[in-house]
């Protein structure tokens, strides 16, 4: 069945309608943990490998005479927000167990970092010492994703606790990546501060380079990455050069996780999750396998029950 409406569709498969199959949009975050509490058979709950999603600093944004462009003010920001709070509006530590720095656990690089547990007192004293006061943001989302709305609205509370205004910027899926995120003139504008997006690696395994190219490399602008924050660091540069030319696979996974906590210390973004895919099936349906490099089931062997089918 195919469906825009995630949650018309989500109540079509639990109710075995026989037109509904399979959901092809994922199942709704918040509906997740119900659905892991009655130990429903038909909930699919997989590792998808990503970080996401994360929450994008504008490091070339003017506004608050220029904040965001200070690593100082970015470390503020990310001791400001309580990541516990937001995976919890993501459905769960189950379906979003948290991620603290650049590479997810099962890309080769990855070590165990985290620079900004959740410290309110600490981003208030870092503000000071930057100077910032009122400072005001833009957050950029897409009201038409109920997770999107639940992590603005989390964020907005957090970091009004250290007294900072954060005010939304609504757009349309469509608006969302080429007017605003692939157009770097917008970032350099100020016309958003913070926003979203998630990224998957090109392959597994051996992969930091397919995050950290097209995300965090300076020397590259949107629309030909997805560094949509603008982020440049010499330090991050180099060490992607370096991970870049290594010899030996040993060589570039030490590289990788110098390169990961160099981000991270920069204050380039704020990772979320590791997150996992969910997806439901209705009864009829068997043999549902889900294929994270795909981020869907695997069609080919997916069958159906011909005596509860609707076709």
């Amino acid at each position: 069945m195919t469906n825009t409406d995630v949650e018309t569709t989500q109540r079509q498969l639990e109710a075995n309608t026989p037109s509904a199959d399979l959901s092809q949009g994922g199942v709704i975050a918040t509906d997740v943990p119900r659905l892991i509490a009655s130990h429903d058979p038909n909930l699919n709950i997989q590792p998808a490998i990503d970080t996401n999603p994360y929450i994008i600093y504008n490091c070339q944004s003017p506004n608050n005479g220029g904040a965001l462009k200070q690593v100082a003010v970015r470390q503020a920001l990310s001791d400001a927000i309580n990541r516990a709070d937001i995976t919890q509006v993501m459905g769960g530590p189950k379906l979003a167990p948290p991620l603290t720095h650049v590479l997810p656990p099962e890309i080769e690089g990855s070590q165990p970092y985290d620079p900004y547990p959740y410290n309110p007192t600490k981003a208030k004293s870092l503000l000071t010492q930057a100077g910032v006061k009122n400072m005001k943001l833009t957050f950029l989302y897409r009201p038409s994703s109920p997770t999107q709305i639940k992590i603005f609205q989390t964020v907005q509370n957090a970091l009004g606790k250290v007294g900072i205004t954060v005010k939304g910027l609504q757009a349309s899926d469509a608006d969302f990546y080429t007017k605003y995120l692939e157009n770097p003139k917008e970032a350099q504008q100020g016309v958003w501060d913070l926003s979203l997006a998630g990224w998957l690696p090109d392959w597994y395994g051996n992969a930091a380079l397919s995050f950290f190219g097209p995300l965090f490399d300076g020397r590259q602008l949107p629309p030909s990455s997805s560094n949509f924050g603008l982020f440049n660091d010499s330090k991050v540069n180099s060490l992607i050069d370096q991970a870049k030319a290594a010899t030996s696979e040993s060589q570039s996974t030490a590289l990788w996780a110098q390169a990961d906590k160099a981000t991270m210390d920069a204050a380039a973004f704020f990772p979320l999750s590791d997150q996992n895919a969910a997806d439901y099936h209705a009864s009829q349906v068997h043999n549902d396998i889900y294929m994270a490099p795909f981020g869907s089931w695997d069609w080919t062997n997916v069958w159906l029950d011909q005596n509860k089918s609707g076709g």
